[in-house]
């Protein structure tokens, strides 16, 4: 009979961890640390708070940037697994000090500071380049379809946007009508339809239906908020020439790999958030995990 070494799951150890330890030179984690602790201005993100008198102490903007971007370079995007990996992973633990933001914390604080956190992407970007990382032969522009949260009230088929249309226009003359006093929340509330009129008005001009494949095709329901992400650059317009094919042919090398370890690696294939602009944070976010990601591997960065 085979000897099994002997174990024993009731018997007691201490077991003394130093943070700083955990977080080893050549890593993701400890560039990571290093960046925000060291080199980043984090004044931006401090503005939105005012306890500086009264009130709860508010979780270190650095502790939350930190286990946030480590999250989402092993694909973590959920809040509450964030959360949850604060109380069990070692690395989060050395990152957060042992601390363990509430959720709902976390996911305010993605969703609340798209400028700060486009400050502190142009930040790293600047770090990159007195590291040496930036050619300064080829800046490529490129996009990704990527799909996001947006509301089904703007989604349907041409009739039924239509119909909501003529419903809102119905609701404008009513709070018209009825409402001759100049009340300011009535007035506000006539602007929005009126808003929300205009920019149904406008989709149906400046697109045609989307119909579906096959013999028995149907009219795809089309998203308004939709059209506000395919816009095109017109200085590339002419990107077809000789030249313009010539250089969208480094794409391949220069920006699909961004978008390949961002979409697999990453593993974001759906932005949590709603609205371009907290959108545009979010994958933001994501750019600069990819940058320190570079500095760990290729920068300088000390100890």
């Amino acid at each position: 009979m085979a000897r099994i070494r002997h174990y024993d799951y009731n018997q007691t150890s201490m077991v003394v961890i130093n943070y700083q330890d955990q977080l080893q030179l050549g890593t993701f984690e400890h560039a990571l640390h290093y960046l925000i602790s060291k080199k980043l201005n984090l004044s931006a993100f401090h503005q939105p708070y005012k306890n500086d008198r009264e009130g709860r102490p508010a979780y270190d903007p650095a502790i939350l940037l930190k286990i946030i971007l480590f999250a989402y370079s092993k694909g973590i995007t959920s809040s509450r697994e964030i959360q949850w990996c604060c109380e069990t992973n070692i690395i989060f633990k050395a990152l957060s000090c042992d601390t363990v933001p509430h959720f709902t914390t976390i996911a305010h604080f993605v969703s609340s500071q798209p400028q700060s956190i486009e400050d502190l992407f142009e930040q790293v970007l600047l770090v990159c380049d007195q590291q040496g990382l930036l050619g300064h032969e080829l800046f490529a522009i490129d996009g990704c379809k990527m799909r996001a949260n947006a509301a089904k009230e703007w989604s349907g088929t041409f009739k039924e946007l239509e119909e909501k249309r003529q419903k809102l226009k119905r609701l404008i003359r009513h709070h018209l009508s009825e409402h001759q006093d100049r009340d300011i929340r009535k007035a506000k509330a006539i602007l929005t339809l009126d808003k929300a009129a205009k920019k149904i008005d406008h989709f149906l001009q400046q697109n045609q239906p989307r119909m579906g494949q096959g013999k028995r095709s149907k009219e795809i329901k089309s998203n308004i908020t939709e059209n506000q992400f395919r816009s095109r650059d017109p200085k590339f317009a002419h990107q077809k020439e000789k030249y313009g094919k010539q250089i969208y042919s480094h794409r391949m090398s220069v920006v699909e790999p961004v978008f390949d370890n961002i979409g697999t690696n990453k593993r974001l294939n759906r932005f949590s958030l709603r609205g371009k602009t907290k959108v545009q944070g979010q994958w933001q976010l994501y750019c600069l995990v990819h940058n320190v990601e570079k500095l760990a591997k290729y920068g300088h960065l000390s100890p």
